[in-house]
């Protein structure tokens, strides 16, 4: 009789270990936190998403869902990837698969940021699985089987292993996990000649073909272990895998139910990947913070030098988008942006401001540095010390006014980009909003920074002046968001 290889006990193993990881990151401040993403209702995706969300609950996990019907366009897909991506407090992301459109997977799983692909489903997590380097993690599928082998200490080094199966969600990747385990791994398909000799002749098996029943007594040796990843309705209307249980027991060494085997650990191992995410980006996430930061001060700076090398304000203020729009595109860090959302996240989003602020001045003082050293460096000197000037001599309630209307218009802008489901709208959102502070004279802290790099007027009153615009932009900014959630409440 075979050793029954049940995945509660290695589910449970899992979770006792995550318990602690997680409540180590909250104590510092991170909440290991997943969104879910599901297009239609499918009950196989609302069972799963069911069992992911309590395993999440009682390891300490927070979940997010981005629901969508079924006739959901690939606009509003993509922004909720993107909104996904720029979210700083969600360490993975798992999107039920096949969405209705295929052409809209590929768009969803090529935009996915690789760092929260917690289900190998970007072309990123497929490479680190093959190469054996880079972001991502393999799919929590063929994890969970590595995961219950090593459990019930099961021998891969040396092993001959078949895998039934060779798509990119089981059967490649578990054969190149097999590998790297150094087992000796045949791959068998609709094509193979004589699948059942050839799955006697090896000592573990996984099934992965997605047919029911489809491995019987011919495929089964004496001291065999298999593991049936199939998840098949059967005649009788009841959950069955690939593997004919009840006639494979009494001949192999160990087998794995369905229900109640593989499927039971593949929610755990979504959580482990989580919980590792998290603990990656805390690892590494004031300096990340640091350089996105530094790198949107670059984006406002380039956006300075061009208002400032054109004759037109007009023209000005419309080639100076080009910053915001770069910064909004790639998920940068901008004080004046993420300032806005300060009341909506955690203590540990608003720890990460400073960081940001800071970021943004060594980025445009870079840029400044560097037009120094170019031909068009002493004209813009000039240009910026006489605009300087003119916010110098300004009093501080004007100054921070104004800067307190210039980040109203950024938040309108940023939300704008964000939550438009039209492509042009989300663009059109972004040059009005920052065209008008630009024209109106409102004050921006970093393009400040820039200008006043720029112009070498650094000194005890400029710092001031500066720090009274960033106090503008932050009360500007979290105005719209705390009227909207009073008036909704």
């Amino acid at each position: 009789m075979a050793q029954i290889l049940k995945g509660a006990p290695v589910a449970a193993a899992l979770s006792d270990d995550l318990i602690k990881r997680a409540e180590k990151l909250r104590a510092s401040g991170v909440v290991p936190t997943l969104a879910i993403l599901r297009v239609g209702e499918r009950p196989d995706d609302i069972s799963y998403e069911t069992g992911a969300i309590k395993r999440c609950e009682k390891i300490g996990i927070q979940v997010k869902r981005f629901l969508f019907p079924a006739s959901c366009d690939r606009e509003t897909l993509l922004n909720a990837i993107s909104e996904i991506n720029a979210d700083d407090s969600i360490h993975g992301c798992l999107m039920f698969r096949p969405l209705p459109n295929k052409e809209d997977e590929a768009a969803a799983c090529a935009m996915l940021s690789p760092e929260k692909d917690v289900d190998c489903m970007t072309s990123g997590s497929l490479s680190s699985v093959f190469t054996g380097k880079g972001a991502g993690y393999p799919p929590c599928t063929a994890q969970a089987c590595i995961e219950l082998l090593d459990y019930y200490g099961i021998e891969l080094s040396g092993k001959r292993a078949v895998v039934i199966g060779r798509s990119l969600v089981i059967g490649k990747p578990v054969s190149m996990m097999l590998q790297a385990r150094n087992a000796t791994v045949t791959m068998c398909h609709t094509k193979t000649v004589d699948m059942p000799a050839v799955c006697r002749d090896s000592e573990l098996v996984i099934a992965a073909a997605g047919k029911a029943g489809v491995v019987d007594v011919r495929f089964a040796s004496p001291g065999q272990v298999i593991v049936d990843v199939g998840i098949n309705i059967g005649e009788d209307g009841k959950l069955c895998g690939d593997v004919k249980f009840d006639d494979i027991e009494a001949i192999v060494s160990g087998i794995t139910p369905v229900p109640a085997g593989v499927g039971a650990v593949t929610t755990a191992v979504l959580a482990k990947h989580i919980v590792e995410a998290a603990e990656k980006d805390t690892d590494m996430k004031e300096l990340k913070i640091l350089a996105s930061s530094i790198l949107a001060g670059l984006c406002i700076g380039i956006g300075g030098t061009v208002f400032l090398s054109l004759d037109s304000k007009v023209l000005g203020a419309l080639f100076f988008t080009a910053g915001l729009f770069t910064i909004c595109t790639h998920g940068l860090h901008l004080f004046t942006g993420k300032v806005c959302y300060v009341f909506e996240r955690d203590l540990d989003y608003a720890a990460g401001l400073p960081v940001i602020w800071l970021g943004n001045l060594i980025g445009t003082w870079c840029v400044a540095q560097a037009t120094h050293c170019t031909r068009i460096g002493s004209t813009l000197k000039e240009r910026a010390a006489a605009l300087c000037t003119v916010k110098l001599n300004d009093h501080l309630l004007s100054v921070f006014l104004l800067a307190a209307f210039c980040n109203i218009l950024i938040y309108i802008a940023v939300e704008g980009y964000g939550k438009n489901p039209h492509e042009v709208g989300k663009y059109l959102a972004i040059f009005f909003g920052v065209m008008v502070f630009i024209l109106c004279g409102f004050e921006h802290c970093v393009a400040n920074m820039y200008y006043f790099s720029m112009a070498g007027m650094w000194s005890g009153k400029a710092l001031l002046y500066i720090l009274v615009m960033t106090l503008g932009n932050a009360a500007g900014g979290v105005l719209f968001p705390l009227v909207r959630a009073w008036i909704t409440n």
